[in-house]
């Protein structure tokens, strides 16, 4: 697959590396260009290092946005804008990033308004993506992601798949921002199954750890 990474971080290197090991034609777009020069001498051919977004845009099958970039903004209304000219009509757009909740629904929403988009947009929490935790993966209905499976193929992580709004209440609850850190009936309905979501998940870690800790015992 053809994948690029928007928001040139060591995160959005980081994530950039782990898709170009599964053997993915990847374009990590730097925010500036000393940034991309300097990658693309340290990483050679693995990566194709580049700060014009648009052009890794239009030849991608699956855009990660991990952070705000040099030409693109994380605002749901500016991002659609910015991508309507550029993204494939097919294109499955995967968020994972810090947003507020709701973004992911409403940038599906205005996507799918155009008649030139019939792809798809995924949450996934940034705070689990980057540790070795499981994967939370918010889709509109909580279904599977067929195109996200595929471009994450031979990444042996276990995956949760849930509603986007969840996911990104998972992202708020795991990042300990104030008012979604407990089930407060408050927070509604989606930032409670959400601290259910994270109590499994830790409680799925601390179990393969201590499986680990067994096998090596018995090893």
């Amino acid at each position: 697959m053809r994948c690029a990474v928007l928001g040139g971080d060591l995160q959005g290197l980081s994530l950039a590396i782990r898709l170009a090991g599964l053997k993915h034609d990847v374009w990590l777009v730097a925010n500036s260009a000393p940034c991309a020069e300097r990658w693309r001498q340290e990483l050679g051919d693995r990566l194709l290092c580049t700060i014009n977004a648009s052009y890794a845009v239009k030849r991608s099958d699956v855009l990660f946005f991990v952070n705000r970039s040099a030409s693109t903004s994380l605002d749901p209304h500016s991002l659609v804008e910015w991508l309507l000219p550029h993204v494939a009509e097919h294109a499955l757009v995967v968020i994972a990033a810090e947003v507020q909740p709701g973004t992911t629904t409403m940038m599906r929403q205005q996507l799918n308004q155009s008649q030139r988009f019939s792809g798809d947009v995924v949450y996934v929490p940034p705070v689990l993506l980057h540790r070795p935790l499981p994967l939370a993966i918010g889709t509109e209905h909580g279904e599977r992601c067929a195109a996200l499976e595929q471009a994450l193929a031979g990444w042996h992580r276990l995956q949760y798949t849930m509603k986007d709004q969840v996911a990104e209440y998972v992202q708020c609850i795991a990042d300990r921002r104030p008012s979604t850190t407990s089930p407060s009936p408050r927070n509604g309905k989606e930032a409670r199954e959400a601290y259910t979501w994270w109590n499994k998940m830790q409680s799925q870690t601390m179990l393969t750890g201590l499986e680990r800790i067994r096998e090596a015992e018995w090893s």
